[in-house]
């Protein structure tokens, strides 16, 4: 196979709309470039400037941050892709005329754009029927995570009989700001704990969160950490968001609590808490504090809950999407 390959990366990422998108996004690069390092990288996005903090140091040019349409097609057409991975909340309404080899869309719905070759549904979310001359790939082999993460698949997880540490994260924007809304619950915990405060890269209160919890000694606020993989594995229990936390937790073995950010994350985490692979608390919009406050408290207290859930919920997430999509991909384009 030719390795010298031209690919698109068309994603958007926003305090709206969160760094999900991105995220996943970033993981594929990462395994392009890991796999096919003479591959040439591009990306056409709304955030120049967050995405090159984010992944910049993988790709080959980051264009454009004001839609200038007529500008994108031409350089579409100049490059000639090989592989243009769509994945942006809004792709139906996308002006782009992609001429590529392959067009993969990334679309936790699984309805897609017209013209796909791929449509990658990379969640556990409902499958749709599809009866179509586009390939479908679909469910749990095909979630999105860092491959770092897989660099724990082997590692034997350890539950502690006492719980000693939380770790608390709600992605890189918190658009439904769960953080501030949660603290109250956490800091009225009867226990002498470590909780650790994630923030993400594009969090926009963080002064807020230091005033809520100065002065209580049990907790930490980390911003933009680069080490997420390892704060989750040696974390007790996360109490995290749906979507992309949810999957990383589960390939770790982190027994977590969900709360998750709207419906489409709220219903995914259902069918998860029915494998007894997390705790769903529901959404934000719904979440009871004295309810939240049992579930964390049942959980601390349940060290046979905990170890189900870290046994059942890595057999479910391998973290090794990635690797997977992007051999099926080139093994694909070796025969378009």
């Amino acid at each position: 196979m030719n390795n010298h390959l031209n690919i698109l990366f068309r994603v958007d990422v926003s305090n709206k709309i969160g760094m999900g998108h991105l995220s996943r996004c970033r993981s594929l690069i990462i395994s392009i470039i890991n796999d096919f390092p003479l591959c040439r990288i591009n990306i056409i996005t709304n955030n120049t400037k967050l995405v090159d903090r984010f992944i910049g140091e993988y790709v080959e040019s980051l264009f454009f941050e004001s839609y200038n349409v007529a500008e994108a097609q031409q350089i579409i057409e100049l490059k000639r892709f090989d592989i243009v991975f769509l994945d942006t909340p809004n792709q139906a309404n996308e002006n782009f005329e992609y001429k590529t080899k392959i067009l993969a869309v990334i679309d936790d719905n699984g309805t897609g754009v017209l013209g796909q070759n791929v449509l990658i549904q990379p969640n556990m979310g409902k499958p749709v029927a599809h009866n179509c001359n586009y390939h479908y790939w679909y469910g749990s082999e095909y979630i999105l995570l860092n491959p770092s993460f897989s660099n724990y698949s082997s590692r034997q997880r350890f539950i502690n009989d006492q719980v000693q540490n939380i770790l608390v994260c709600f992605g890189g924007s918190d658009p439904g700001h769960i953080t501030q809304k949660i603290l109250p619950v956490l800091k009225n915990l009867n226990k002498l704990l470590k909780i650790n405060i994630v923030l993400g890269h594009s969090f926009q209160y963080i002064d807020d969160v230091y005033s809520l919890v100065e002065r209580d000694e049990r907790f930490n606020v980390k911003v933009a950490v680069s080490d997420m993989p390892k704060m989750l594995w040696e974390t007790d229990i996360a109490i995290i968001s749906g979507g992309s936390l949810l999957y990383e937790a589960c390939a770790l073995g982190t027994p977590s609590i969900v709360i998750s950010q709207n419906n489409d994350q709220h219903e995914e985490a259902l069918i998860f808490d029915n494998k007894h692979a997390t705790i769903n608390a529901g959404t934000i919009q719904n979440v009871n504090h004295k309810l939240l406050h049992e579930k964390i408290e049942y959980l601390l207290n349940k060290y046979s809950l905990r170890k189900k859930i870290s046994e059942t919920s890595r057999k479910i997430v391998t973290g090794n999407g990635a690797k997977h999509i992007i051999s099926r991909l080139f093994n694909l384009l070796s025969t378009v």
